[in-house]
């Protein structure tokens, strides 16, 4: 289980927003994100409970907790503090956006 603190909108997410994408509404909109472990299962090797990890692809990643996505996860540097947002492969400037922003079509 892990509890997210930063994650990424992109292009996807905006084809969804727009019904673009092959999805029906109620769905968590999101593929990335970075976060703290909270908590593992019995078979879980390489993580502890206080790691901090990132991901990406992985659908629904928007939600406050959720049980870790296994594609592209792996350990999140130390030197990228929760309240810093990481930016890579990003062909144009990053916006972090404060709590609590809504996006417009997305419920709450």
């Amino acid at each position: 289980m892990v509890r997210l603190t930063a994650a990424g909108v992109n292009f996807k997410d905006i084809y969804e927003r727009g019904g673009r994408a092959a999805l029906r509404a109620p769905f968590v909109p999101g593929g990335e994100g970075a976060d703290t472990v909270l908590a593992i299962g019995a078979d879980v090797t390489g993580f502890h409970p206080g790691d901090r990890v990132a991901w990406c692809a992985a659908p629904g990643s928007l939600r406050r907790t959720r049980r870790a996505p296994r594609p592209c996860r792996g350990p999140r540097p130390r030197r990228h503090p929760g309240r810093r947002r990481r930016r890579e492969h990003a062909p144009g400037p990053d916006r972090p956006l404060s709590d609590g922003v809504r996006l417009p079509g997305y419920p709450g």
